[in-house]
């Protein structure tokens, strides 16, 4: 939250809204999704408001799948992935 907070998003880029598709509760809640940059990174986010609590929470946090696949290749070969825990 405080990457957020703190701008940690740019270029902020809408995706869409649509059903969150596996919602264990069978009640509709939509889902925004969003991609950004953070220095040379590409992210994804997605977030849903919530009725009942009236607060939002992040459903998605991580890096984009959206990247040229040139971005995809500097990113495996620095091996950042692995600095950041997200692959072994």
């Amino acid at each position: 939250m405080d990457f957020i907070k703190n701008d940690g998003l740019e270029n902020l880029l809408f995706l869409n809204t649509k059903p969150w598709e596996q919602n264990p509760n069978k009640t509709t809640i939509m889902v925004d999704a969003y991609e950004f940059t953070s220095g040379n990174k590409k992210g994804y986010i997605a977030y849903i408001y919530n009725k009942n609590t009236n607060k939002w929470f992040i459903k998605s946090f991580h890096l984009s799948e959206n990247m040229n696949d040139q971005m995809a290749q500097a990113i495996k070969k620095s091996e950042l992935l692995k600095k950041v825990g997200l692959e072994e």
